[in-house]
């Protein structure tokens, strides 16, 4: 009877050993269940993370490049533009596209002494953009002054020779000077005549009126403006 009980306890023993290790065994499982999906839903989001940063980097990455290449197009797009005139160095220049008229005075040396600045503050907007084959011409002052004059033909004056004196209503005189026949010393007594322009006056003789005057000796039309009045012809 000892030996049956001793039997069924080792049975006993062994069923209940059996259902600890299944028990074990499918815990054991369990976890490598659930950690294998653990570890799947993790790499699942870690992809899906470094998938969205790669997409945003390519993506700003193309964005650069297009706009560096937009960049590159519109500093490699040039407009050609012709300036003469009273400008220090005349010639066709290639300016950037988006250039304004003040760029290609700058780049053509700004105005030469002889340039109508007052013509150009009136009448030329240096904010305007440029386009292909734009021309600008700046005047000269003699130009300005001829074209202001053109009205009004100028008749050769029969005043005497060289030096006159001529009577005024305020009981004071004033000397006219031939531009055709006078010395240079008298040229310089003019108002504005140096002797650079009393050489070049003399040089480009005779003369019919103020406007050939500006116009061939290139005469400031600021300073033949002070002389009209003091000159013959």
């Amino acid at each position: 009877m000892i030996s049956s009980i001793v039997n069924d306890f080792e049975t006993s023993l062994i069923d209940y050993k059996n259902l600890v290790i299944d028990k074990i065994v499918a815990r054991k499982w369990l976890f490598i269940v659930v950690g294998s999906i653990s570890i799947s839903i993790l790499c699942f989001f870690v992809l899906r993370s470094g998938l969205t940063e790669y997409k945003n980097r390519a993506k700003s990455t193309m964005e650069e490049g297009t706009a560096g290449v937009n960049a590159y197009s519109n500093v490699d797009k040039k407009v050609y533009i012709d300036i003469s005139g009273a400008i220090k160095n005349p010639d066709l220049y290639k300016l950037p596209e988006g250039a304004r008229v003040m760029d290609a005075l700058k780049i053509a040396g700004g105005l030469s002494v002889d340039g109508d600045v007052a013509w150009v503050a009136k009448n030329l907007n240096v904010a305007r953009k440029l386009k292909d084959s734009d021309k600008i011409y700046i005047p000269f002052e003699w130009e300005v002054y001829e074209s202001s004059m053109s009205m009004a033909e100028l008749q050769p004056n029969n005043f005497p020779d060289v030096v006159t004196t001529v009577a005024v209503s305020n009981s004071n005189s004033k000397l006219i000077v031939n531009i055709n026949t006078a010395t240079k010393i008298q040229l310089e007594s003019l108002s504005g005549i140096g002797p650079a322009y009393a050489d070049r006056i003399i040089q480009f003789r005779p003369y019919k009126n103020v406007g050939e005057l500006g116009r061939i000796a290139k005469i400031p039309s600021s300073t033949l403006s002070k002389i009209t009045e003091l000159i013959s012809f």
